[in-house]
């Protein structure tokens, strides 16, 4: 099975947040099919920029050595993914 990170559930996992069940934690580190959008490192880094994210104070850069050392998959955004967006029910709602 594959999971994707969602922003808060990435960031629970990094800071080791409580917030974050022990199980899902497990799962992360003992999984090879673990993913993270770029969008989530874009929302980090605005969050970070606007000041509503002091919680988090490594950059983009060392966000991703935490991703390559437990083997999260940083999955790239492309422009075909967001034109896919328009076609969904979630969009025209």
């Amino acid at each position: 099975m594959k999971y994707l990170l969602d922003t808060c559930s990435f960031i629970w996992f990094i800071t080791e947040d409580s917030k974050l069940p022990q199980e899902l934690r497990k799962l992360i580190n003992s999984n090879d099919n673990v993913y993270v959008s770029y969008t989530t490192f874009w929302e980090i880094a605005i969050k970070q920029n606007k000041g509503k994210l002091s919680i988090i104070t490594m950059n983009i850069y060392e966000l991703a050595e935490i991703c390559r050392e437990y083997g999260i998959i940083i999955l790239p955004l492309k422009l075909s993914y967001l034109e896919r967006l328009k076609k969904t029910s979630l969009c025209t709602q």
